[in-house]
């Protein structure tokens, strides 16, 4: 202590951060930290000594047990007291500034000159920061390295002392820049990667096994649910479709003990395609314009209530419709309103009839029916009649009210024939014999064993 007070005074000058250590008085022994310089006289001539020291014990006792630490450290690592003052750093830090260790210790960032002004400015305010706060601290900041500006990762934290009090700050840093070229790679091909996937046209998903819940999906994922990537991931199939028809594939992805890890797959909306399909079938079984069945559903129609006929023991009618003059309302009024009229028609039939029958339009204005369970001839004859009673009341379409008649045609199951051709044939030749009656009546077919038993 007693040579730095002589060298300050001999040479006149200040001599700043120095180590001193002290015996005092209670037997303890403490380090300082000390600033001197000299004071002069009226004359100018040294007559004194102003000085200011810091206690460093406690800094200096961890100093001395990171040293080593610090040395063994991977990065640049540094320990600093409250003052910003280096007071220890490793090899790694001392070449990457071109200085000693010792040329260090002592100094601050601003004091070393290594760093730009307002790069050691920063790390003084984000020292001062870390100690306010008590917290560590990780961030990236661009740096020296090599006399270059490179991204760095800095971890900076506060070294606390047993009675929870801050003697200082303590950190290291390390060039990430390398690895920040090899993550932006890799991001291409993230990229690359997305934009491949997005631009598949449909629904691409990956999901967990446990929860199945949606880890990934794609643009078309969005487009397809209508809800955003940050909506949907997290959630279930039951939290985001709505009503649609969908068609999946899927794979389980599995870990390395073949346990179910992750589920791809790829959907595509099939709900147009379904409609599409719903509408083929409609135009090839059903009349466009009345909705009833068509001549080819009326086939099938006919098997299933042959057989049940068969099964229950009882007959079948076959009735064959045809309007009376219905050209004449064609040709005075259009097809238009024709359509209408047999649209009409077609809606009074179905509340006349039971689930299990079977009216179908074959064309033009001819109807046929399939209705079964009869045993007895009088409850066709009243079902006919009761057909008839459809043209009683005016048919009204668009402003105007029309009256027309039918003629109705019977053949029976099995009675007549078992086959189908045959007994819609024979409806229709009865149908053309109540026509030829004067029309808006029915006959029942008559075999020409019938007509010569009958004459």
């Amino acid at each position: 202590m007693a040579e730095d007070d002589m060298e300050v005074i001999n040479k006149d000058c200040a001599k700043l951060n120095i180590e001193e250590n002290i015996s005092m008085p209670d037997g303890r022994n403490i380090w300082l930290n000390a600033n001197k310089t000299p004071y002069h006289d009226k004359n100018g001539k040294v007559c004194g000594i102003i000085g200011i020291s810091n206690d460093i014990t406690e800094i200096k006792k961890i100093n001395i047990q990171v040293e080593t630490i610090l040395d063994s450290f991977p990065y640049k690592a540094w320990l600093k007291d409250k003052e910003g003052r280096f007071l220890a750093v490793n090899e790694l830090l001392a070449k990457a500034v071109s200085k000693s260790k010792n040329e260090m210790i002592g100094k601050t960032d601003l004091d070393l000159d290594i760093y730009p002004e307002e790069h050691a400015k920063r790390f003084r305010k984000d020292d001062f920061e870390i100690m306010k706060q008590k917290k560590a601290k990780l961030f990236e900041e661009l740096s020296y390295a090599d006399n270059l500006l490179k991204l760095h990762e800095t971890y900076k934290a506060p070294v606390i002392n047993e009675a929870g009090k801050v003697i200082g700050t303590t950190g290291y840093t390390r060039d990430i820049s390398g690895i920040q070229k090899s993550l932006f790679e890799s991001k291409k091909q993230i990229n690359f990667f997305d934009s491949i996937i997005d631009n598949i046209p449909n629904m691409l998903f990956l999901k967990d096994a446990k929860e199945l819940k949606f880890k990934m999906v794609n643009k078309a994922a969005e487009d397809l649910i209508g809800l955003s990537r940050n909506d949907i991931i997290g959630k279930t199939d039951y939290d985001v479709f709505p009503k649609m028809i969908i068609s999946t594939k899927k794979i389980p992805i599995l870990d390395e003990n073949c346990e179910p890890l992750y589920l791809l797959g790829i959907s595509e909306n099939i709900t147009e395609k379904r409609q599409l399909e719903k509408t083929i079938k409609k135009f090839a079984y059903f009349d466009e314009i009345t909705g009833l069945p068509n001549r080819n559903l009326f086939k099938d129609r006919f098997k299933l209530a042959a057989e049940r006929a068969r099964r229950n023991n009882k007959k079948m009618m076959i009735v064959m419709l045809d309007f009376d003059k219905f050209k004449v309302i064609n040709d005075k009024y259009g097809h238009d309103i024709g359509d209408k009229l047999l649209k009409s028609f077609a809606g009074r039939l179905k509340k006349i009839v039971r689930k299990t029958d079977t009216i179908a339009r074959f064309g033009g204005d001819e109807f046929v029916m399939v209705l079964g369970d009869f045993s007895y001839t009088e409850d066709m004859e009243k079902f006919a009649k009761k057909v008839l009673d459809v043209f009683k009341e005016p048919f009204k379409i668009d402003k105007l009210k029309l009256n027309i008649n039918g003629s109705i045609g019977i053949s029976v199951f099995p009675n007549d024939s078992l086959n189908q051709s045959d007994l819609v044939k024979f409806a229709d030749s009865a149908m053309y014999e109540a026509k030829m009656s004067g029309g808006n009546n029915y006959k029942f077919y008559l075999s020409i064993s019938q007509l010569f038993f009958e004459s």
